[in-house]
């Protein structure tokens, strides 16, 4: 699954520093990362020798790696006395009807108790609906994520692609068009928020239609879009695999498909007629 950062038990101070360290190292190596491949690509691209780069492999290259990154930080930001849960990730895709659709939460710290936390989401910029689901009862150890999806066929599209080391729930409150805000409560309260309840996302700069988006900074509460990573028609006519792969790069457990777990059977069973 995602990224998980176990907490020690030394003093509060010196575990928040060293995720607050982490994170920014993190930050640092992908940032990095994605600047140098970028110069690596323009100089294929510019190059008539590279007969195996095209536009749309460079575009699910990039999706790849932006997700990774995206997901990757957020896992070391927060200390004990802060989140412990938290809006990790929304998904708007571009297979048949928008699918998968999904809110993807996730445990900074231990949640004892899931149940004093709900979401609401805030369609075509109508303003707050307040608490709209309540998460079921049950505890989520830190790292621990939560995937909300809105209809079975979000539901199957993550049942189907990855091994279930995460919570899956479907609820229509995830039946989000990449326009709508997203509002995470504690215990009633307003606790994290990704984009703004009383705005149409469209064209914003949070905007995720076709796309996803997902946490890159530290901070919770009131919407930051310097916290987010927003990729509008970021998976504009992707494939199916397409949508799948930057979800492994970020951490999930694809599940083989069941041609390559027959090949390799057999390999394995002509290997040991050789033997014999």
């Amino acid at each position: 699954m995602l990224p998980s950062c176990a907490l020690d038990q030394k003093p509060e101070i010196l575990i928040h520093k060293l995720f607050v360290d982490l994170g920014y190292f993190w930050l640092n190596c992908c940032v990095r990362q994605l600047f140098f491949d970028g110069l690596r690509f323009k100089s294929l691209e510019n190059s008539s020798s590279s007969p195996y780069l095209s536009t749309k492999n460079m575009k699910s290259y990039f999706r790849t790696k932006q997700l990774a990154a995206a997901f990757v930080a957020p896992l070391l930001l927060t200390s004990a006395s802060q989140a412990a849960l938290v809006i990790a990730g929304i998904t708007d895709g571009d297979l048949t009807g928008g699918n998968p659709k999904s809110i993807i939460l996730q445990a900074a710290a231990p949640v004892a108790d899931l149940s004093v936390w709900s979401i609401g989401s805030a369609n075509n910029g109508g303003g707050t609906d307040g608490e709209e689901f309540t998460l079921p009862a049950g505890s989520l150890d830190t790292g621990g994520a939560i995937v909300i999806v809105a209809n079975s066929a979000s539901l199957n599209f993550f049942q189907d692609n990855f091994v279930q080391n995460f919570t899956l729930v479907q609820t229509n409150v995830a039946s989000v068009n990449g326009d709508d805000a997203i509002e995470l409560f504690n215990n009633g309260s307003i606790f994290d928020v990704y984009g703004d309840p009383d705005t149409i996302g469209d064209g914003e700069t949070w905007d995720y239609t076709n796309g996803y988006a997902f946490r890159i900074g530290l901070a919770v509460g009131p919407f930051d879009q310097e916290n987010y990573s927003s990729n509008a028609f970021a998976w504009d006519n992707a494939t199916e695999q397409q949508h799948i792969d930057p979800f492994v790069a970020a951490g999930f457990t694809a599940i083989p498909e069941p041609g390559s777990v027959l090949l390799f059977g057999l390999a394995g069973l002509g290997f040991l007629r050789r033997r014999r």
